[in-house]
């Protein structure tokens, strides 16, 4: 049988091509689409050679191969005829003139196939994990497109090459870039990646507002590449990284005689809490090492009916999460235990998330913070869905200021 040859350079049949490769092809198509001033780039190896990676996948192997081989002129709108291809088989990007040649092509590629790249992606999340993070944490379209795009952001090397060949910029220049890339508003992106949205108060994100590439501009958080890494197959797989059960009470209230009144309005409120939904209920546990501080909030979830959860101090290989990485836990577990009418969060040596001149410690000592870690730290004590009790390890004075946003301060000595 004779093969009519095909006379398009780009596929038709792209519905074909495997969801991951085309999903990164429409990434490329849709930033040179969106973003047209990244064509400069073009004359850069580099930015070539990633574009070239990321859209093979939607150009006809036969053609490529003519394309290779002859300058020819082609027509765009023929079907296509599928071929097998070795991608490693030609590489263009060693070679001057087939440089300028697909420098010419990239340059202008037809809007039809973008429009075909699009139809047959269809948007869907491809991540298993990223669904289930939605699924699990509520999380909107735009959210999930972007978690989709950090989790090709770490997997995909000729992405990460293109996002790096991009010019340097402030937000302002990369954030429209970004958003062209994704197939988003710029405004939709602007509200997605701000400092209220899920991306950043849930600590899955990395916002670079300064000077950066597209690379550099919004990355994974490290919380993110584990949860990415280690795949969960459903919420309660998923809060078991982040949270375990407290070690049963071994003490009761009534061992801590010197508390009576504090313990009794403890858990009365802290109960009532649960069982309410009700929002913003912390209590501060702080004194001396040794003083009982958790065995305390141990006893109180005990006395109050309630189930203990402990932000975990270490990962599953016992290399331990650092500072961002258990914050990040606190506030998805938050999340996730949101349903729940019987969960008690407990944050212990919270002294250790924070560097000294953070938020949290400079707060603590009545020491001057910026109105903007003034909102943070006040939004993660006012919106927690679930009653918390925080403890650190402090017996000198704290700030009046700070102790007013939680209900419920107490001082073990």
């Amino acid at each position: 049988m004779i093969m009519r040859k095909p006379r398009t350079f780009w596929r038709t049949d792209v519905a074909r091509v495997p969801a991951t490769e085309r999903r990164l092809a429409l990434y490329a198509l849709q930033l040179l689409d969106g973003a047209p001033e990244v064509k400069r780039r073009l004359s850069d190896r580099d930015f070539l050679g990633a574009l070239w990676q990321l859209l093979h996948p939607v150009m006809h192997p036969q053609m490529v191969a003519t394309f290779l081989g002859q300058p020819d002129d082609l027509d765009e709108d023929e079907e296509v005829l599928l071929d097998d291809w070795d991608e490693e088989s030609t590489q263009p990007i060693d070679d001057r003139q087939l440089r300028e040649r697909l420098r010419s092509r990239f340059g202008a590629i037809p809007p039809v196939v973008l429009k075909r790249v699009a139809k047959a992606d269809g948007g869907a999340t491809l991540s298993s994990t990223v669904a289930l993070l939605g699924e699990q944490l509520a999380l909107d379209a735009p959210t999930l497109r972007v978690l989709d795009f950090l989790d090709q952001h770490i997997l995909s090397d000729a992405l990460r090459i293109l996002l790096r060949e991009c010019a340097r910029g402030p937000a302002r220049v990369n954030l429209p870039r970004l958003a062209a890339l994704l197939g988003l508003a710029p405004e939709r992106l602007r509200e997605t990646l701000g400092r209220g949205a899920p991306l950043r108060t849930l600590g899955l994100a990395r916002y670079e507002d300064d000077q950066s590439d597209l690379e550099d501009f919004v990355q994974p958080s490290d919380l993110l590449r584990g949860v990415l890494d280690a795949a969960p197959a459903d919420g309660e797989t998923l809060l078991e990284m982040l949270i375990e059960p407290a070690a049963e009470a071994t003490w009761r209230v009534t061992d801590f005689p010197h508390l009576n009144r504090e313990t009794a309005q403890l858990s009365e409120v802290l109960g009532e809490a649960a069982r309410t939904a009700a929002v913003g209920v912390n209590a501060l546990f702080h004194g001396a090492p040794g003083t009982g501080k958790t065995e305390l909030a141990r006893a109180i979830a005990a006395d109050s009916g309630l189930r203990a959860y402990q932000v975990r101090s270490a990962d599953a290989d016992a290399g331990g999460l650092d500072r961002e990485g258990r914050l990040s836990a606190y506030l998805l577990a938050q999340r996730l235990l949101a349903r729940r009418r019987d969960a008690l969060l407990i944050f212990d040596e919270v002294e250790d998330v924070f560097d000294r001149d953070d938020s949290l410690l400079a707060l603590l000592r009545g020491g001057a913070v910026t109105g903007r870690q003034k909102g943070w730290m006040n939004r993660i004590l006012e919106e927690n869905r679930v009653p918390a009790i925080w403890i650190a390890n402090r017996t000198d004075g704290m700030d009046p200021a700070f102790l007013r946003r939680f209900l419920l301060p107490v001082q073990n000595s």
